[in-house]
Order: C-alpha cells, then structure tokens, then sequence
C-alpha cells in the first residue's frame, strides 16, 4: 500500500467516521498486509487511526490467502480507467464481497458491478467514504453482504483471462 493512490483520502474519511461511530470502531479493522510505504504510515499515525488499522507487514503468500479467506470484505483500488490491479482477481476467487475504489466507468468498476459482489467508492470525499463504509458495516451486520455469482470467478480465473489475451493477440 502507498501514499500514490486513494488510500490516503479513504483514510481521512475513515478517520472521520471513527471519531463519530463507536460502533464503527470497534466492528472494522482495515488490514494492509504487505509493504506500507513511509508516507502512508505517517498519514495513518498524524490521522490517529493506527489502533484500527493492521500492518502485519511481509506476509507469505499462503497465509496472505488463509488471511483473505477469513476477511469480509477484500479492497482494492485504482485511477486508472483501464487497469484491474491483478490480486482483485485472487479476491474474485475468495468469493468474497469486493469494495473498490476506481472511476466510475472504469473497468474495475465494471467488473465489481458483473460480479454481484463489488461495492464502488467513485467518490473520496470524507462524507462519501463514511456513507460507504457505514453501508457495508450495516449490511454486514444484517449478515446481507453481497457474494460473487455462481460461475462468476470460473469465468474470469486470471489464467482463463491471461490466455484469452494470448489468443487473441497470436491471432491479431
């Protein structure tokens, strides 16, 4: 996780919902396994938010999965139009509820509304980012999180996709 892309305006609207939803606080853990750069960090502490979030750090790949296998809701982001970051494609096979933050009529976006399961965040402002995740804590609670389609990952495993590509660019 870096400074570089929306984390750092999701982070101030998140800091903003904990100061006003106890309940909030203490229901959601936001876990960025993995390299976090040194600004990213500064801005997690200077916003006060470090109890509520988890940095386990370097996290091998099998227990980044059993870790993933156990989390609710799995994020990912982007400002690209075009780009799909390639570990919402490991989320998808986690069949679990995808929270993306992404253009409006980005591919990623695109792909969160053909899964069944992506909630889209288009908007960082701090009003926008508490609505977001107090509509995700409150459906969660309701035990109504959305799941992936039946047959949904099947049809965009990355290998079926990476292959597809190469067919069609072989072919071009």
């Amino acid at each position: 996780a870096d400074y570089s892309g929306q984390l750092p305006a999701f982070l101030q609207g998140f800091a903003e919902l904990l100061k006003s939803s106890p309940e909030i606080k203490r229901d959601v853990l936001i876990s960025f396994p993995g390299l976090v750069d040194s600004l990213l960090l500064a801005h997690i502490d200077k916003l006060g938010i470090r109890d509520s979030i988890h940095l386990p750090g370097y996290v091998h790949h099998k227990e980044l999965f059993d870790a993933m296998s156990r989390a609710q809701v799995l994020l990912a982001e982007t400002k690209s139009q075009f780009l799909i970051p390639r570990k919402v494609y490991e989320y998808i096979a986690m069949q679990k509820t995808l929270a993306f933050i992404a253009p409006e009529q980005s591919a990623l976006t695109t792909l969160g509304k053909e899964s069944g399961a992506g909630l889209c965040l288009h908007d960082t402002s701090s009003t926008a980012v508490g609505t977001f995740i107090r509509g995700i804590h409150s459906t969660w609670r309701k035990s109504k999180l959305p799941k992936v389609n039946s047959g949904f990952a099947e049809r965009y495993a990355m290998d079926n996709y990476i292959e597809d590509l190469s067919i069609a660019l072989t072919k071009a």
